[in-house]
């Protein structure tokens, strides 16, 4: 089999079964007579196997051999193949502490940085930009970085403030006015919508952005007078039914919250809102689908 020359570009991708998938059409649009047993040959796997779409479906794991054999046959380069087998290490990784060390990884490679660069989707990396973005819509907001970081409570230095707003103008979460001055783009961003992002990289910045947000409340709790804060809950036992109804009413409530910080007033503070609905009994594995 001639060795393939493909226009897509591994960096591009975030997830391995993507690139597979787009690779492997790519190629049947090159030559007709490629199939996935003539691959797997060419792989070193059984002709008679399914091994190739098990793994580009998901329904099977992918090997670091694997991965490399695979890469080897769709044309990829050294480079390109030490990041696939990141891709897909990270892809399949059990905890998100795996996958932000394989991550951070991939970020070495220059050609994957410059492909998320002025990427929507990583609003919520760093874990401070909604903080930031946020604001720049007080009503006395200074573009200072030295002001910004005086103003929040949370730690954040000149330098990640100054790069951050960089970043969020880059992404076109804020604009300038006439004057120069940053202004919002829009009211609101993110919220319960967000959730259904299927991007891996984004589902995990968005975890790791919730840890942060709970670790704020966290600190919150014993530093900020009562006044300046409200945190309540309730444990409850409840049926499977009755806790996705318990889902509709948190999201009802965050636009209703939304709703009301939309409305014309003085805007003075940054506030976090963090609602959590979750488990603390295990369910029964046809339960969890």
């Amino acid at each position: 089999m001639k060795k393939p020359k493909l226009s897509i570009r591994v960096f591009h991708f975030s997830d391995y079964c993507a690139y597979l998938k787009a690779a492997y059409d790519e190629l049947c649009g090159h030559d007709p007579s490629v199939s996935f047993r003539k691959l797997q040959k060419v792989a070193g796997y059984s002709e008679t196997s399914n091994h190739l779409w098990m793994r580009m479906h998901g329904h099977a794991p992918l090997s670091q051999q694997a991965a490399q054999r695979y890469a080897r046959v769709f044309g990829l380069k050294t480079r390109e193949i030490q990041f696939f087998m990141l891709l897909a290490a990270m892809n399949q990784a059990k905890t998100d502490e795996d996958r932000n060390a394989y991550l951070e990884q991939m970020m070495e490679f220059r050609e994957f940085r410059e492909s998320r660069i002025n990427n929507p989707a990583d609003y919520y990396s760093p874990w401070y930009l909604p903080i930031l973005r946020a604001t720049v819509g007080l009503d006395d907001f200074k573009e200072d970085p030295a002001w910004i970081a005086e103003r929040l409570l949370m730690p954040i230095t000149k330098k990640e403030v100054e790069k951050g707003l960089q970043k969020l103008f880059a992404i076109g979460y804020l604009v300038r006015d006439e004057r120069g001055s940053l202004r919002l783009s829009s009211p609101f961003v993110g919220a319960y919508e967000d959730r259904h992002d299927p991007d891996p990289i984004t589902i995990l910045n968005m975890r790791n952005y919730d840890r942060a947000m709970i670790e704020l409340a966290h600190n919150a709790v014993g530093k900020q007078p009562q006044s300046q804060k409200f945190i309540v809950g309730n444990t409850l036992h409840i049926s499977r039914r009755q806790a996705l109804a318990m889902r509709d009413i948190v999201r009802k409530c965050l636009r209703e919250i939304e709703a009301l910080a939309s409305k014309d007033e003085a805007v003075e503070v940054v506030y976090r809102v963090n609602m959590q609905l979750f488990s603390l009994s295990k369910w029964t594995d046809e339960e969890q689908k």
